[in-house]
């Protein structure tokens, strides 16, 4: 058998296709007739006529790409008057068929299907006679295949041809091609015979849908149908609405009934098994979008508009609600009615989780126990024109609550439990459509929308005392109302809003969780001033509630995964987020790993989301990588939306699948960062200062962790990529906003042998930085916006050195902080902006440093981060970074007065924990780790005067060996030091050559030292000479250790030189620290004179001996005869 092809020329294959099947139920005995051949043929050709043209009225009408109609129901003779109609549509018309004997009527006819599109009929013939058409027919020798259709590619088959299993039959042929839809044109008396081959065939060899139209009368049962793999509660619904009675009812069966005569689908041709309800770019396969009845003699003009539902019968409160069902819900909503109290819990327990009010009087309503009950009763009770707003960024969950609350409050109404009508309407389903129908694409919105609204909304104004609550979902980042549906749909309930005192549910635009500030031209125009404002976050994988979290979704998704329990989708769910390792997780993402579940041997060999998405497009086919990260470059770059993507962008898939999450976007923009990566080095000059141009406008802190994975995934890819990096880092035309991010991923290879040659590059890289650093004039007050990526891209070397395993760069860094508070402040910054406790803004680059507010993210993540870490035997990479990084942020904070109370116990426990544990740990940090957890002791603030004040007990504080001696009048440690200060001060030479060159005298430097090196005993007290031990001398450097970082908060100079002053003089450590030990004594010589004079001492004689032989230099000696010779 041969296959003929035929190809309509249509290039691009639609997403979606709009398919009509006709149903007649003409008497066969009235209008059909059996003529000299044997075979019958249709009379009254008028009436024909009448009925074909109204079908095709109807298919016009409803834009429908492909009608099929039943075997023998068209006559020969109208097949011209069907081709000349449909000449300039778009639409393909498979006209049943007819007996025809062509030219040769010596022959036996052929049983034949015209196939027309654009003026052309192409015939399709019937190979295997029928037992009424034995020995009456020719047999056909051909199957044909038609490709590049409005409809994508089929094949048609005529009745039974398709009942034929044995040698050499067409099913067999047309397997072999892979095909969006078989079409099958039947006048059958069992029906059931076809279905039972269909339900097979659909998933057999390769997914499909299949058309089926039979005639309905006393020799053809019906039973048209189309089938396609449906999920389980598309079936439900189909089967609760009375849409399918036909068996096996489990069998993804969308057929019409016998109380219609047509209906009219819409098949997804890129998703043909949905396995999942709310996967990327997932909408059901098949959605029923009109049934009803064409002009007869029993049904007059019975005609089931699209998007109306299609019920005849019932109010225009249950048709919407279908309508609502049917082409708004089932991606948010997942369950049968009877069983909706065990999944409004389930959804409770979800949200109870993920919603954050913005006020706290409403907080109350989490802990309500039902928080979908408690909202809404609120939104019900609510006298405000805007109840609530609702706000999140895609993906975050934001319709399958909005769905549950208005089913909810269906519910109610439907019981009488409340009389305010929900309308739920969401405009991501004509956002969608009008991209992908027409250029014109508002006013083809206005017109969908009032197709789908108008006769809800003349129902409320026919019905003034009708209150309602407008559900407005989809209103997004995306869509901007000067362009889109926002204002227009605003304006079109408004006047129901003005006269019925009716209330609106608001969602706001998904703003990316980066974004500075809302654009106040995207907010949905109805929303002004809401009673209560509401998000959605993501939740914390290692928290309490995360268990429960879990298991309530996996009891929602077990509802439609039947084949799995919800204890095995929580163990996968648990396994994977483990597996990918997931810090935070949200509905979207727990709902697309379910794939891991479903397609186990896929993704067996995956280890990151990265790896998953690239699995996941991988077997999603069509969807091009190289487009979806051109648009989703776009889109990360364009925050503020003032650049909009054309239709012609919007009008494919990659577009609607990188705007389902942030994370989709962010892996398809981090695959495109790494593909111009790992060709950058054998680019051309001209291709290689594009990429330097491209790599200019954006800095993606959120691709990073992508980038690092992808690039990860082979060896060779982390030699190409760390050659590019060396190469683009070395450009004078890139600009300093890329180069951290660059550094970033020179600290993350895998590889040993590529790490070695990232750290060569690093240290080779860090003076070069560190010599811009040191010119930068930091008393000059505010840094530049270049400064501050100057000191972002250093501190990006140090991190990236750090991962690598340099053993110094953790302790110069910290060191580095402790000594620029510009740099501490980027650092700061950095986090605060990487944590999201400030929005990170990719066109305001670090626009906002630390700007002293709460920091519970960043607070929280560190803290469990640093917790986490010291329960393990090993050491995060970055542990006294981050531990630094929390003490600072909780530093400048308790200044401030804004820390509050639990957090700063919790960092004191945390430091005494890390300070008493046996991690060894960088000495800068230490240092700091002290001076911290000595201010955070000082409440409710500490104040920068605190330190002065604290000094300033030296003045009272009394020499101990004086006490001991019992002088009568005893010197405070304060007078002591002045005493030893005014010594060096008066009697030390301005100059004096030392034996050792190299270890020169410098007057000023001694005089610091004596000043400086009792500070400590303002907090120890002072303690006597023959009293000292270990525990004193720590005491006294772990005080010096604080005040020697005075000059870490703002507007207070660097003193970090009093802690080497003072180790240096207590460790002898070269000649000015033995002299200023020698003036210290010296003050003691000349004090125990002036005391033994009013009041002798009785150890005078061998203390002052003591004291002469201590001193130990040159200008020290001449101090002490200068004060000898005074009491000579």
């Amino acid at each position: 058998m041969k296959t003929i092809p035929v190809s309509f020329n249509v290039h691009t294959k639609p997403a979606l296709a709009k398919v009509m099947v006709y149903q007649p139920t003409l008497l066969f005995k009235e209008y059909w007739e059996r003529k000299d051949d044997l075979l019958y043929y249709p009379k009254k050709s008028a009436r024909f006529y009448e009925i074909i043209h109204k079908v095709l009225d109807v298919a016009e009408s409803n834009e429908v790409d492909l009608i099929l109609f039943p075997e023998l129901f068209i006559p020969e003779s109208e097949v011209e008057s069907i081709r000349i109609r449909t000449e300039n549509s778009k639409m393909v018309v498979v006209a049943g068929s007819h007996y025809t004997y062509g030219n040769d009527e010596t022959r036996k006819p052929y049983n034949t299907c015209p196939v027309i599109y654009k003026g052309k009929v192409h015939n399709v013939t019937k190979k295997d006679a029928s037992k009424f058409e034995e020995d009456c027919i020719s047999s056909g020798d051909s199957i044909t295949v038609f490709t590049d259709t409005p409809v994508g590619d089929f094949s048609v088959i005529i009745c039974s041809d398709y009942l034929s299993r044995g040698h050499n039959n067409v099913i067999d042929e047309i397997s072999k091609h892979d095909l969006d839809f078989w079409i099958v044109a039947a006048m059958q008396p069992k029906a059931e015979e076809h279905h039972a081959f269909m339900s097979t065939d659909i998933v057999s060899p390769q997914d499909k849908y299949i058309l089926y139209a039979n005639m309905n009368n006393e020799l053809a049962n019906g039973g048209s149908a189309v089938f396609a793999i449906l999920r389980s509660d598309r079936i439900e619904r189909f089967i609760k609405t009375g849409v399918t009675d036909h068996e096996p009812r489990h069998k993804a069966i969308c057929p019409t009934s016998d109380r219609w005569d047509y209906f009219i689908v819409e098949c997804n041709l890129e998703n043909k098994r949905p396995k999942l309800p709310t996967i990327i770019g997932d909408a059901p396969n098949v959605k029923l979008v009109a049934k009803g009845v064409i002009d007869q003699d029993q049904q007059a003009n019975a005609v089931t508009k699209a998007n109306n539902s299609g019920h005849q019968q019932g109010n225009a409160i249950d048709k919407f609600h279908e309508f609502v069902v049917d082409n708004y819900l089932m991606k948010g909503l997942f369950f049968k009615e009877n069983e909706s109290r065990y999944f409004f819990e389930q959804y409770a327990i979800l949200f109870k989780h993920l919603l954050h009010f913005e006020s706290a009087e409403h907080v109350e309503l989490l802990n309500s126990g039902d928080v979908i009950e408690g909202i809404a009763d609120y939104v019900v009770n609510s006298t405000k024109l805007n109840p609530m707003l609702f706000s999140g960024y895609a993906g975050c969950g934001k319709t399958p609550f909005l769905s549950v609350l208005y089913w909810n409050l269906f519910l109610k109404f439907k019981r009488n439990e409340i009389q305010k009508l929900p309308i739920y309407i969401n405009l991501n389903k004509y956002n969608k459509h009008i991209y992908r129908e027409t250029d014109n694409f508002l006013e083809a919105a206005k017109e969908q929308l009032n197709k789908d609204l108008d006769f809800i909304l003349d129902y409320l104004s026919h019905n003034p005392s009708q209150k309602a609550i407008f559900i407005v979902d989809g209103a997004d980042e995306y869509n901007d109302p000067k362009v889109d549906l926002d204002k227009y749909i605003d304006a079109k309930i408004s006047s129901h809003l003005a006269k019925q005192n009716a209330q609106i549910i608001g969602l706001r635009i998904h703003r990316k969780r980066h974004a500075r500030s809302e654009n106040k031209k995207l907010l949905y125009p109805g929303i002004k001033n809401p009673q209560i404002r509401v998000t959605a976050n993501k939740i914390k994988t290692n928290s309490e509630p995360f268990p429960e979290f879990v298991d309530a979704f996996s009891k929602i998704a077990s509802s439609y995964l039947p084949d799995f329990s919800n204890t095995e989708i929580t163990s996968r769910l648990l396994s994977v987020i483990q597996k990918y390792r997931h810090d935070e997780i949200d509905i979207f993402l727990m709902t697309v790993l379910l794939q891991t579940l479903v397609d186990v041997e896929a993704y067996l060999s995956v280890e990151t989301l990265s790896a998953f998405y690239s699995k996941y497009f991988q077997l999603k086919a069509g969807v091009n990588t190289a487009v979806a990260g051109e648009l989703a470059f776009k889109v990360f770059h364009n925050v503020e939306g003032n650049h909009r993507l054309s239709p012609a962008e919007k009008n494919q898939q990659e577009w609607w699948i990188i705007q389902n999450h942030e994370s989709v976007r962010d892996y398809f923009v981090a695959n495109r960062i790494v593909d111009k990566l790992k060709g950058f080095t054998s680019s051309s000059a001209a291709d290689q200062q594009k990429v330097i141009q491209e790599f200019n406008k954006v800095y993606p802190y959120d691709l990073n962790v992508f980038c690092k994975e992808i690039i990860n995934e082979d060896l060779n890819q982390q030699y190409e990529v760390l050659e590019s990096i060396k190469l683009l880092l070395s450009s004078e035309d890139l600009l300093d906003s890329p180069k951290p991010h660059l550094c970033y991923l020179l600290g993350r290879f895998k590889d040993d042998d590529v790490r070695e040659i990232a750290i060569e590059f690093l240290l080779g890289l860090k003076p070069k930085v560190k010599k811009l650093i040191k010119s930068i004039e930091w008393e000059s007050g505010e840094i530049s916006e270049k400064q501050k990526k100057q000191l972002l891209y250093y501190r990006t070397i140090f991190i990236s050195l750090i991962y690598l395993g340099n053993e110094n760069a953790s302790n110069e860094y910290i060191s580095e902080l402790l000594s620029n508070k510009y740099f501490d402040k980027i650092n700061r910054g950095f986090h605060l902006e990487y944590y999201q406790d400030i929005p990170y803004h990719n066109s305001e680059f670090l626009k906002s440093q630390d700007n002293l507010n709460d920091f519970p993210k960043t607070f929280a993540i560190l803290y469990d981060k640093l917790n986490a870490s010291l329960d393990s035997s090993r050491v995060h990479p970055l542990f006294s970074v981050e531990l630094y990084t929390l003490c600072s942020l909780a530093q400048h904070r308790h200044v401030r007065g804004s820390l509050d109370t639990k957090k700063a116990d919790i960092i004191v426990d945390l430091i005494q924990r890390t300070l008493k544990s046996q991690k060894s740990l960088d000495h800068a940090l230490e240092i700091y780790l002290n001076l911290v957890e000595y201010i955070l002791a000082v409440k409710p603030r500490f104040k920068r005067g605190e330190f002065v004040r604290q000094m300033f007990k030296l003045k009272e504080i009394e020499r101990t060996g004086w006490i001991k001696r019992r002088t009568a009048h005893r010197e405070s440690v304060a007078a002591h030091t002045l005493g030893g200060w005014l010594l060096g001060m008066i009697h030390l030479p301005q100059k004096f050559k030392t034996i050792d060159s190299h270890d020169p005298y410098d007057k000023e430097t001694v005089l610091k030292m004596i000043l400086i090196h009792d500070l400590g005993e303002s907090i120890t007290g002072d303690v006597d000479m023959n009293d000292r031990d270990d525990e004193t001398d720590r005491n006294e450097l772990k005080a010096m250790m604080i005040y020697s970082l005075a000059g870490t908060f703002d507007d207070m100079p660097d003193v970090q030189d009093i802690l080497t002053y003072y180790i240096a003089f207590t460790d002898k450590a070269n000649f000015n620290a033995q002299v200023a030990n020698d003036l210290d004594k010296l003050d003691m010589l000349l004090q125990l004179h002036i005391y033994n004079e009013t009041n002798s001492i009785p150890t005078f004689e061998d203390t002052k001996r003591k004291l002469i032989k201590s001193i130990t230099t040159r200008p020290g000696a001449r101090i002490k005869d200068i004060i000898l010779e005074l009491y000579e």
